[in-house]
């Protein structure tokens, strides 16, 4: 979305009218951010506020690469630029210039528009789009999907969404499976090649808590302690610095606690001790979540909304079983994915009330 505002700057007293649009935000933010560099987007194209010529990554081809950068180099708009979407590749010359040229009217007709209009007021309501989050299950199903295709190494969609060296090295494995390399060695290659980009004891990483609704939180960051490579376990440890609650044992917290969290990829709960900084326990907070995923920078997991607590005296309590049935009316959670939960809420009690 594109409209014009009115900005009263700290060392001008005086309202100034500027152009801002709407910027694209990750899931979950919770509020939109406002840009003065313009962006016009197309199917093919997007028009951009710096006068330079670039190529969507995905293009990998180098004699593409070329002709799309010869090509926008001859249509590039006087202090503006273009960038070629990966749509772009297959499209003729013809048809991606008629693009151009129709975003270059677009983008005249929205600063004529906003000469003749007072701020507020909109001038573009441009296009919708949705972010959805697929936790692992959902990402291993698409690995299916696509192995009936085409060749897919195992955790593809995980991978790509690590970030791009870790993309990268995943699409050159997949161009070795498709020319008939041993699967085993391709995949043992791969995981030596990206090894690294992982955390290891010492690292600092986030953990990232996706509520059912969108919302991101990050818990903070967090030591890891210890890890185990056989049984993909590890032991993360934070260090609180504010007083307040502990959500749900009600037990306060203080500066100087200290968290101790067990969890192992892609299990559906984990759990986190408190202690004081003496040392002393203050209870267990187990949370009931999509499978464990560790990236790069850190955990991440869509949150179930039940939880388990254990308070030092022994006492043990589920909490928040009928968010499951209110999520599911809202329709952020389907009915089976409930009984799953559920599942995994009575399996774990279970366990606990054990001798």
């Amino acid at each position: 979305m594109l409209g014009k505002i009115a900005d009263k700057e700290l060392l001008n007293p005086e309202l100034k009218q500027i152009l801002v649009q709407v910027d694209r935000r990750r899931m979950g933010a919770k509020k939109p951010i406002l840009t003065t560099a313009i962006k016009i987007p197309g199917r093919y194209a997007v028009l951009l506020p710096e006068h330079l010529v670039k190529v969507s990554q995905k293009i990998r081809d180098p004699k593409v690469r070329f002709r799309l950068q010869k090509l926008g180099e001859k249509l590039i708009p006087p202090d503006w630029g273009i960038l070629w979407r990966t749509a772009a590749a297959r499209q003729s010359d013809e048809i991606l210039r008629e693009e151009v040229i129709r975003l270059a009217g677009e983008r005249r007709a929205i600063v004529e528009q906003a000469e003749r209009v007072e701020a507020p007021a909109t001038l573009w309501e441009g296009r919708s789009f949705l972010n959805v989050e697929f936790p692992a299950l959902s990402k291993m199903k698409l690995d299916e999907l696509r192995r009936c295709v085409v060749p897919t190494m195992e955790g593809h969609h995980y991978y790509k969404a690590c970030g791009r060296r870790i993309s990268l090295a995943l699409d050159m494995a997949e161009r070795l499976l498709e020319k008939d390399y041993p699967p085993a060695k391709v995949k043992d290659i791969f995981k030596q090649t990206v090894e690294a980009e992982f955390p290891t004891v010492g690292s600092v990483i986030s953990m990232e808590h996706v509520k059912l609704d969108g919302k991101v939180l990050d818990l903070g960051e967090a030591l890891v302690e210890a890890f185990n490579h056989d049984q993909s376990s590890f032991q993360l440890s934070r260090v609180f610095e504010k007083e307040g609650i502990y959500d749900g044992l009600g037990t306060p917290k203080d500066p100087g606690d200290r968290a101790i969290t067990k969890a192992r990829v892609g299990d559906w709960h984990f759990e986190t001790q408190y202690f004081s900084k003496e040392g002393e326990y203050k209870g267990t907070y187990i949370n009931l979540n999509t499978p464990i995923e560790l990236y790069p920078h850190g955990i991440r997991y869509v949150d179930l909304e039940v939880d388990i607590c254990i308070w030092p005296n022994g006492a043990v309590r589920k909490l928040d079983e009928e968010k499951l049935e209110e999520a599911k009316a809202e329709r952020l959670i389907t009915e089976e994915l409930v009984k799953t939960a559920k599942n995994k809420l009575r399996d774990l009690m279970e366990n606990l009330h054990s001798p």
